[in-house]
């Protein structure tokens, strides 16, 4: 049947009309999924989380968001409502905006049956959003299997006692409570345990900090999974304020725990390690026992449960990240440009701050012969002398540097330059013959004894010389 003219005006008017009324927006000229609806977001029965449009569409192209839509219709059709309106628990759908273009864009979430009785989820203040959640939440499948680990863990330790799950605790003055997921005692330490699986605002996460760390009890949060660079800002919130420790049970875990009859959890932190100038996070993951976590109130009134101290292990990684920076600068300036007298005097005021004294001239009292000899030893190349070879700098060291000698020894083996020395000690000039002469005085006689004149440079300088090597 043919469409006249005026019929096909008609119907693209009506088709601009239903655009208009659904608003589905444009972005940069390309269309975003039509979720300007009473109904932006679904629950998930299976694990309690809301879920909004452009999550559960995701990547799906047009051909994929039909499939999807069809599935919905065949579950319910077998009486399985998996997604359904958080305020009214009504199945949903996928509707579509009735437009020509195939596309992702046209569908949003309506409920099976549009009575007009349910605006979804708009209009709703943020208390009721977050009372919404945290009831689903705790309905949800994911939600019940997590207690189910956790009840399970506490039961095989010996250690915890007075074990409850979804019960009141109620302050020392008995006018406030909180209801945590599980909360137990371990030696006369009372524990709150709460489970993180869905987003949750901040200041419900304050909320319950903050009660927590007033009322004398370890507050501990268990998360769903443990994919740091996938955290939503919920979980980041915890995780950071939790000195960058998290926590998970899983089935192995429980498994660990009976077998051991020691409560078992997953832990991911960061680990602070330092570099020149800078430090950085590395991510760490292991399985770790509840008796080896450590509990205390940080300045910002966060109580903590933590298997890593991050906090105090950072404070060490800048001072560490400090002195590689200046130990790398002094080492460039040793070796490419030790005349620059002005270079000098700035390492030496720098050094100076550190505590740590250094002559105005770096050629002065033996000083320059020091840092040579051990920069020679790491680099494996004569420094700072017209010495042919390591071997003839060690002959040197013998007749006019004897106090260096047993420093250059440890400096052999921190380096692992030992067998490369040996290589080049051949012919006539040996100078092992030296050695086996000097050996056994070189710990007990005066002679060969070092000065200990910038031991605390050469510390810093060569962290690789064990300690003892300088006394």
């Amino acid at each position: 049947m043919m469409t006249t003219p005026a019929e096909g005006a008609k119907a693209d008017r009506e088709v601009q009309r239903v655009n208009r009324e659904h608003r589905v927006p444009e972005t940069f000229g390309a269309p975003v999924p039509a979720h300007q609806q009473s109904n932006p977001v679904v629950l998930d029965r299976e694990s309690g989380a809301w879920i909004d449009l452009r999550t559960f569409l995701g990547d799906s192209d047009y051909g994929d968001v039909v499939a999807k839509r069809m599935a919905l219709r065949l579950s319910l059709a077998e009486g399985v409502a998996r997604y359904v309106c958080p305020r009214c628990a009504e199945p949903m759908t996928l509707a579509s905006v009735p437009v020509r273009v195939r596309e992702p864009t046209r569908f949003y979430f309506k409920h099976r049956y549009e009575t007009g009785e349910c605006s979804g989820t708009s209009g709703l203040g943020e208390r009721a959003i977050c009372a919404l959640k945290f009831n689903h939440q705790k309905e949800g499948w994911e939600h019940k299997r997590f207690k189910e680990r956790l009840l399970e863990s506490l039961a095989a330790d010996p250690a915890f006692s007075d074990t409850k799950a979804e019960a009141r605790f109620v302050d020392a003055g008995g006018q406030r409570w909180r209801q945590p997921d599980v909360q137990t005692n371990v030696g006369g330490q009372r524990i709150a345990f709460e489970a993180q699986l869905s987003t949750t605002f901040i200041h419900v996460i304050a909320g319950r900090m903050k009660f927590y760390a007033q009322n004398d009890a370890a507050l501990v949060w268990l998360f769903r999974d443990l994919n740091i660079n996938d955290f939503r800002q919920a979980e980041d919130d915890i995780f950071y304020a939790n000195n960058r420790n998290v926590f998970r049970l899983t089935d192995e875990t429980v498994a660990l725990t009976k077998s051991e009859s020691r409560f078992a959890l997953e832990c991911v932190w960061l680990e602070p390690v330092p570099d020149a100038g800078h430090v950085r996070d590395i991510e760490r993951r292991s399985v770790v026992y509840f008796s080896e976590l450590q509990f205390d109130v940080a300045a910002s009134g966060a109580p903590r449960a933590f298997y890593f101290n991050y906090d105090a292990e950072r404070a060490k990684a800048v001072l560490h990240a400090a002195e590689i920076d200046l130990r790398q600068r002094f080492e460039a300036h040793w070796l490419e440009s030790a005349s620059d007298q002005t270079a000098w005097l700035l390492l030496r005021k720098e050094l100076h701050e550190r505590g740590i004294e250094v002559p105005e001239w770096s050629s002065l009292d033996g000083f320059q012969q020091l840092l040579d000899m051990l920069y020679s030893v790491k680099h494996w190349r004569v420094i700072g002398s017209r010495h042919r070879s390591m071997v003839e700098k060690a002959h040197y060291l013998h007749d006019r540097r004897k106090g260096f000698l047993l420093l250059f020894h440890h400096a052999l083996k921190a380096f692992g330059r030992v067998d490369a020395f040996k290589q080049e000690d051949v012919g006539k000039n040996r100078f092992s013959v030296k050695v086996e002469a000097y050996r056994a005085k070189l710990r007990n006689d005066p002679i060969y004894a070092f000065d200990g004149r910038y031991v605390d440079l050469a510390m810093l300088l060569f962290p690789e010389i064990p300690t003892k090597a300088f006394r």
